[in-house]
């Protein structure tokens, strides 16, 4: 399963790592997100395990996930560790500057591939259902956080 979800935001791509990476932030910014917890290291370490709950449209998921912080390339990881239909996935967050002002930020998912029958199960269903419309709903709702004081 692969998925690339991608949004242009305008604001300084600095910006856009730290609400990136402040994910113990989101339940408050983001709509969809309920819980983020921080169960081993600290927020601000570049190496930390967080808990994560989201919904999409009523339906919970949750999942474990380490999160490392390549600040210097605006890129940040996510290894999730412990769920039951995202286990293994490798997540990847870019921040990329275009001109003006502009960041295009984008969330890359991909998961080991298995038989064809549950890679087609993974692709439909784990990454077309609830992946990408969360992933969707967490850009566009930075994107709005960001963007609410800009000119």
């Amino acid at each position: 399963m692969k998925s690339i979800n991608r949004i242009r935001i305008r604001a300084d791509p600095e910006q856009v790592f730290r609400a990136a990476a402040e994910v113990l932030e989101w339940p408050r910014l983001l709509p969809h997100y309920s819980s983020v917890q921080v169960v081993e290291g600290r927020i601000s370490d570049p190496v930390c395990t967080v808990d994560m709950e989201a919904h999409r449209n009523g339906f919970p998921c949750r999942w474990r996930a380490v999160r490392t912080l390549h600040e210097e390339e605006g890129r940040i990881h996510y290894r999730h560790t412990k769920s039951t239909w995202t286990g293994g996935m490798e997540v990847w967050w870019t921040v990329d500057p275009l001109d003006a002002g502009i960041v295009e930020a984008r969330i890359t998912h991909e998961m080991p591939r298995r038989s064809p029958l549950m890679e087609w199960f993974r692709q439909r269903v784990v990454g077309g259902l609830f992946v990408e419309n969360i992933a969707d709903k967490t850009l566009e709702g930075l994107k709005r956080h960001l963007e609410r004081d800009s000119p």
